[in-house]
C-alpha cells in the first residue's frame, strides 16, 4: 500500500506477532538465519524480519510474563518491558477469541476506533473460505506494575489486524487420499483451525462429507452414541482439543475401527497413545509425540503412509500364499500317508523321501513365494475383517479341496501301478514325482488368491520360478543318478511316465483356479451368497472323492 498510515499499521501488526512467538532464530556464519519451532510461530517470525518490522532490542527486551500457545486458551501472550520501561502486552491467536478481548482497532488510516466486531468476523471467514489459517495479533499498554495480575488474562486490547497463512497439500496427497477411499479406509481431518478454514482445505484435499464439521463445542453436548453417530456422517472435525481428540479415537474404536492417528505436538500425544497405530512426524514432529507414537514418519509426509499401507498388503499377501502353498501340499501328503497306513497297500513314501520333497520344494518354493511383487492392485481391495486369520475363508476352503484331490490322486496312482504289476520302487518313484509337480503347480497358484495363474506374469517373480524349475530339474537329475537314487528309493522314470505325471499333476489347477474364477464370477454378478454356494461345491466334491477312495479301497 502507498499510504504511510496503514503501512505503519502493518508493521505493529508483524512487530507484535514477532513478539509473542516461540521460533528461535539460529544465525549461520554466513549471516542468513535459521528458524526452528512451530510452522505457524516461524512463518510469523520471518514475515516480520522480512519487513523489517522488528529489531534486535525488541527481541531481546524483558519478558515479564509469558503464556504459551494452548489449545484450550486458543491464544499466546506476552508482556515485554521496552528499553524506557513501558510494559506492553502482545497476544496473537484464533481470530474470534482475540476479537472478544478487544474494545478497538486500528483502521485503514492507522487510526484507532472502537472495534468492529461484526465486520472483523465477516473477513475471518471470507479468509477461512479461500483455505487461509488466520491468526488474530492485538495489544495494549499496561499502565503500571500494579495492572500486571489483571494483565494475565487479556482484556481491553487493541486489534492490530491478522495475518493468513496458506499451508497447501503437498504434491500427491489428495490423489493418496483417494487411494485410501478405494482401500477402504477412511480419512478425517482433525484440526484446531475453523470450521470455514477446515472446509475448505478439505474440500481441496477431496475429503468427502465436508459440509457438516463437528466442532469441539457441538461435541460437548452430545453424549457417545450421538457423537459416534455425527463422526459416521462428517470427515472433519475443527476447533477441537486434545480431549476431543482422544474422545474421538475412542468413539471410533468403539464403532469397532482400527484408528490410526497422525500429529506432531505434545498435545496430539493422547490421541497417539490411544490409537491402534500412532504415527509421528519424524522432521516436525516433538520428542513427546514420537515417543507416544508406534511408528515415525522420516519425511511428515502423508503420500508415505499410502504407500507403507500398499506394501503392506503386498507383504501379508506373499506370507498369506506361502502359508497357503504350505497348508494344502501338508494336507495332500497328510492324507495320502495317512490313509496308506491303514490301508493294505505297501509303504507309500520312506522317511527320506518325505525329507527330500520338504527340503528340495517345499522349502524353497516357499521361501521364493515370499519375494512376489504387488499386482498394483492392493489399493483397490477393502481391508480384511479383523476376524480373519493368516488365510481366508476362500483359501481355507482351496486349501481343503486341493489337498484332498492331491491326496486321492497320489494314492489312485500308487494302486494303479500296484495293480499293473510295477514293483514298489517304481511306484513309489511316480507318486513322489507326481507330489513334486503338483507342488510346481500349487506355487505358481498360490501367487495370487484372486487372479488366475495364467494372468499372472510368470517373469514377474524370477526367483520363484528359478527355484521351482531348479528344484524340478534337481529331483529329474536325482533319480538319473545312481548313487543319489539309491540313497532317496528311486528309479529312473520313462517319457510315458513323467507325461502322466504332469498330466494328474495339472488336474489341481482345475481345482484351484476353477475356485478363483467362480468366485470372481460371483463377485462381479453382486451374489452375496457366494462363500454358501462354494462351502456347498465343497461339500459335493468332498463326498464324490470319499466315495472314489471308499470305491478304491474295496
Amino acid at each position: 500500500t502507498d499510504s504511510e498510515g496503514t503501512s505503519a499499521a502493518w508493521r505493529s501488526l508483524l512487530r507484535a506477532a514477532a513478539l509473542t512467538n516461540e521460533a528461535v532464530r539460529l544465525q549461520h556464519d554466513d549471516g542468513r538465519t535459521r528458524y526452528e519451532g512451530d510452522a505457524v510461530d516461524v512463518a510469523m517470525a520471518r514475515a516480520a524480519d522480512s519487513a523489517d518490522a522488528v529489531e534486535d532490542a525488541d527481541l531481546h527486551s524483558d519478558i515479564v510474563h509469558e503464556t504459551p500457545y494452548e489449545p484450550e486458551l486458543r491464544y499466546s501472550m506476552t508482556i515485554r518491558r521496552d528499553a524506557d520501561g513501558t510494559l506492553t502486552q502482545y497476544v496473537k491467536g484464533a481470530p474470534d477469541s482475540i476479537i472478544a478481548m478487544s474494545t478497538s482497532m486500528i483502521d485503514d488510516g492507522g487510526a484507532r476506533v472502537d472495534v468492529d466486531a461484526e465486520g472483523l468476523h465477516a473477513m475471518n471467514m471470507r479468509m477461512g473460505e479461500k483455505g487461509l489459517r488466520v491468526i488474530a495479533v492485538a495489544s495494549r499498554t499496561i499502565a503500571s506494575e500494579a495492572d500486571l495480575d489483571d494483565a494475565i488474562n487479556p482484556s481491553g486490547l487493541c486489534f492490530l489486524g491478522v495475518e493468513g497463512m496458506l499451508d497447501p497439500p503437498r504434491p500427491g496427497v489428495r490423489e493418496a487420499i483417494e487411494d485410501c477411499r478405494k482401500a477402504g479406509i477412511e480419512v478425517k481431518m482433525i484440526t484446531g483451525d475453523h470450521p470455514v478454514t477446515a472446509k475448505a482445505i478439505g474440500d481441496r484435499l477431496g475429503l468427502s462429507h465436508t459440509d457438516d464439521a463437528i466442532t469441539g463445542a457441538e461435541m460437548l453436548t452430545l453424549d457417545d452414541e450421538q457423537l459416534r453417530s455425527r463422526l459416521r456422517k462428517t470427515s472433519i472435525a475443527a476447533r477441537v482439543s486434545p480431549q476431543d481428540k482422544l474422545r474421538i479415537v475412542e468413539a471410533l474404536q468403539d464403532e469397532g475401527e482400527t484408528v490410526a492417528v497422525t500429529g506432531d505436538g505434545v498435545n496430539d500425544a493422547p490421541a497417539l497413545k490411544a490409537a491402534s497405530v500412532g504415527i509421528s512426524m519424524g522432521e516436525s514432529g516433538t520428542d513427546v509425540a514420537r515417543e507416544a507414537s508406534d511408528v515415525v514418519l522420516t519425511d511428515d509426509n502423508f503420500v508415505t503412509i499410502t504407500k507403507a499401507v500398499a506394501q503392506g498388503r503386498v507383504t501379508f499377501k506373499a506370507i498369506r500364499g506361502s502359508a497357503f502353498f504350505l497348508l494344502s501340499t501338508a494336507v495332500a501328503a497328510m492324507i495320502a500317508v495317512g490313509v496308506n497306513v491303514v490301508s493294505e497297500m505297501p509303504l507309500l513314501f520312506m522317511p527320506l523321501q518325505m525329507l527330500w520333497i520338504n527340503i528340495v520344494t517345499n522349502g524353497v518354493q516357499d521361501i521364493a513365494l515370499a519375494f512376489e511383487p504387488g499386482q498394483g492392485d492392493e489399493l483397490d481391495r477393502p481391508p480384511r475383517r479383523r476376524t480373519e486369520g493368516l488365510l481366508s475363508s476362500a483359501l481355507w476352503g482351496r486349501t481343503a479341496v486341493c489337498g484332498l484331490w492331491m491326496g486321492v490322486a497320489i494314492l489312485v496312482v500308487f494302486r494303479f501301478m500296484i495293480d499293473r504289476g510295477y514293483d514298489v520302487l517304481a511306484a513309489r518313484t511316480m507318486v513322489l514325482t507326481l507330489l513334486v509337480l503338483f507342488n510346481f503347480f500349487m506355487a505358481m497358484s498360490a501367487r495370487s488368491e484372486t487372479k488366475s495363474v495364467f494372468r499372472v506374469n510368470p517373469l514377474a517373480n524370477p526367483v520363484l520360478l528359478v527355484a521351482s524349475l531348479v528344484a524340478l530339474a534337481v529331483h529329474a537329475g536325482a533319480m538319473y543318478v545312481p548313487v543319489m537314487a539309491s540313497v532317496l528309493g528311486m528309479t529312473p522314470m520313462t517319457g510315458a511316465q513323467w507325461a502322466a505325471c504332469w498330466g494328474v499333476a495339472l488336474t489341481v489347477l482345475v481345482f484351484s483356479e476353477g475356485d478363483k474364477a467362480i468366485r470372481a464370477f460371483l463377485a462381479r454378478r453382486g451374489h452375496d451368497s457366494a462363500r454358501s454356494g462354494m462351502r456347498a461345491l465343497a461339500r459335493r466334491l468332498r463326498r464324490t472323492i470319499i466315495g472314489m477312495i471308499r470305491t478304491e479301497g474295496r
